[in-house]
């Protein structure tokens, strides 16, 4: 099945000791899920000047389907392709949860003590809340180098028994975190990460001699 139960975000390092390592970073102890989807459009509200416009120097109930009479106070819209889709994870990271996988995976996660710059499983929610925050400052998480978010059916089987039925992880890049731990909760640290849904920059190299390819065959040799 794939992810009910958990998220887990993926962070590959790409500056200093991280380079070339990838960090996991699962959440699932009272795990909340939130996705926000805001589309902007081309014209919005001020697509009403132009419908209004439009309607004075055009029959327009010759041009529509459906009632004659457009609704004054309702305006065209046009989807420009942009806006965000946007989650916020927040759940309680804890010492007793070995399957918790906290950074590179590297240290044993049935030793508290056992702990490097890179991971923290099994390790104390201090340590934890710490090592998350380093991840993310201290790497270089954009369109060039997203993260990856699985959660729900964004998921390639990778952390479930089954892939989701968009079989694979969505990239995201990270806005805004907040990592806490307060004295009511010691035994545990409050980790919020909000992400934004990005796309990949393309291979800027290969793009280049795809354009340069596509020159020489549309200009003749003289």
């Amino acid at each position: 099945m794939p992810l009910e139960d958990r998220a887990v975000l993926e962070i590959d390092g790409n500056l200093g000791p991280y380079e070339g390592k990838t960090g996991v970073f699962v959440l699932r102890e009272d795990l909340e899920d939130t996705e926000e989807t805001s589309i902007s459009h081309i014209a919005g509200n001020r697509g009403q000047y132009l419908s209004e416009l439009y309607d004075q120097i055009t029959d327009v109930s010759e041009l529509i389907e459906g009632p004659e009479q457009r609704d004054r106070r309702a305006g065209y819209h046009i989807d420009g392709g942009a806006g965000e889709d946007v989650w916020t994870l927040t759940g309680v990271t804890s010492v007793d949860d070995p399957d918790e996988q906290w950074g590179t995976g590297d240290t044993d996660p049935n030793d508290p003590s056992d702990i490097t710059q890179l991971d923290g499983t099994g390790c104390s929610p201090t340590a934890k809340r710490d090592i998350l925050g380093a991840w993310i400052a201290q790497n270089r998480v954009d369109s060039s180098t997203p993260g990856r978010l699985y959660r729900g059916e964004w998921a390639d089987g990778t952390y479930s028994d089954s892939a989701g039925v968009f079989g694979r992880p969505i990239p995201v890049v990270v806005q805004e975190t907040r990592l806490e731990r307060t004295g009511d909760d010691a035994a545990g640290a409050t980790i919020a990460v909000t992400l934004v849904r990005t796309s990949r920059l393309p291979n800027i190299t290969d793009a280049a001699d795809d354009i340069t390819g596509a020159l020489s065959d549309a200009i003749p040799d003289y």
